[in-house]
């Protein structure tokens, strides 16, 4: 099944509208303590993922394709450093490459803390560069 036939799908657009209902209404419990990526901890239920967004940030910092560090020290600066993080990987699917698509996701690793690159998303990820399948091109969707 290719995207379009994917989001022509009527049970997949179900979901997606059921999702963008729920998505502001679930309640979501955080309980996090304390560390050098949340120094003040957050315990408190919110609700919706615009919830979580306003209420939890993650201290973190990553380096950008010029070699700069971006940090996120509070939401403006988390949310600057995200739509970053965003706008290099849109930027790297548009030119169909894999390696710049790559090296977006490491920015994004490097953002999340990775804690261990041998599991997970990387490896994947990794899988897919190296046989040339990490970006469809536009002619394959």
């Amino acid at each position: 099944m290719n995207r379009k036939q994917f989001l022509g799908d009527p049970e997949v657009a179900e979901l997606v509208t059921w999702l963008a209902g729920f998505a502001g209404r679930v309640p979501v419990e955080l309980n996090i303590g304390s560390s050098a990526r949340v120094p003040q901890g957050v315990v408190r239920t919110v609700h919706g993922f615009d919830g979580v967004i306003d209420t939890y940030v993650w201290r973190a910092d990553w380096t950008d394709d010029r070699g700069s560090s971006v940090k996120s020290l509070c939401w403006d600066s988390t949310a600057r450093s995200l739509k970053r993080l965003g706008e290099t990987l849109r930027a790297a699917l548009a030119s169909e490459s894999d390696e710049a698509a790559m090296r977006a996701c490491q920015a994004i690793f490097e953002r999340g803390g990775e804690r261990k690159s041998s599991v997970g998303a990387r490896p994947f990820l990794e899988a897919k560069r190296a046989s040339g399948q990490l970006v469809l091109s536009q002619g394959s969707a």
